[in-house]
C-alpha cells in the first residue's frame, strides 16, 4: 500500500467537490479512509476563516463522516467477499446501468421513498452507485458527477429527469414494487 504524507494543501481549502475528487482518485478504500478521517480533522482542528460550504446540506463535516461511513461498509463487504479458494480478494463486478445518471439518481430517490432502501444507504447514495454501478459506456460513475447531476435535477422545478426518462424509471419501480407484493402474497 502507498503511503501518502497528507498536507493542509491536501484539504483544498475543505472545498466539498476538490476533496471528493482526490479522494476518488486514490486506489484503495483503506487509502480513501485515511485521507478523508485527514481532512475531518483538519477540518475539526484548524477551520478556514471562510467557509466555502456555507448553505451546503448535509455541512461538511457531516458529508464527510457519511462517506467515512460508507467506505468503513465497503470496506467489511468486501472483507466478506474475500474468495479462500484463490487466497485473495474477489473482485466486485459492477452493475451495467443502461440509462443516465438522473434517471440512477432518481431510482434511488424512488427506492428511499418506498423503504426499501435505509437512510445512511440513501445518504451515501452517490458513493453506493459509483462503487457498484458503471455506465452505458463500461465507466464507472464518478461520485462528482453524480452529485452535479443530483443538483441539476433540483434546480429543476419537479426535481426529476426529463419527463420521459423519469417516466421510464416510474414504470420500471412499478414493476418491481408488484414483484414485491407478489412475492409477499405467495412466499
Amino acid at each position: 500500500m502507498a503511503r501518502y504524507c497528507w498536507t493542509r494543501e491536501s484539504t483544498f481549502d475543505f472545498i466539498r467537490e476538490k476533496v471528493m475528487e482526490q479522494c476518488n482518485k486514490l486506489p484503495t478504500i483503506k487509502e480513501q479512509l485515511s485521507y478523508l478521517n485527514f481532512v475531518l480533522l483538519e477540518k475539526k482542528n484548524r477551520p478556514t476563516e471562510l467557509d466555502e460550504n456555507i448553505g451546503l446540506k448535509p455541512t461538511f463535516e457531516k458529508f464527510i463522516q457519511n462517506e467515512i461511513n460508507f467506505r468503513k461498509e465497503e470496506l467489511s463487504i468486501s472483507k466478506l467477499c474475500y474468495d479462500k479458494k484463490e487466497n485473495g480478494a474477489k473482485e466486485l463486478e459492477l452493475i451495467e446501468w443502461k440509462g443516465t445518471e438522473p434517471q440512477i439518481i432518481y431510482f434511488f430517490e424512488l427506492l428511499f421513498r418506498a423503504g426499501l432502501v435505509e437512510p445512511t444507504q440513501y445518504q451515501n447514495r452517490f458513493s453506493l452507485i459509483e462503487n457498484h454501478f458503471k455506465n452505458k459506456n463500461g465507466v464507472r460513475f464518478n461520485n462528482l458527477q453524480l452529485a452535479i447531476a443530483n443538483q441539476n435535477m433540483q434546480n429543476n422545478k419537479a426535481g426529476k429527469p426529463k419527463r420521459e426518462d423519469a417516466e421510464a424509471i416510474e414504470k420500471i419501480f412499478r414493476e418491481i414494487r408488484d414483484l414485491i407484493k407478489e412475492q409477499k402474497l405467495n412466499p
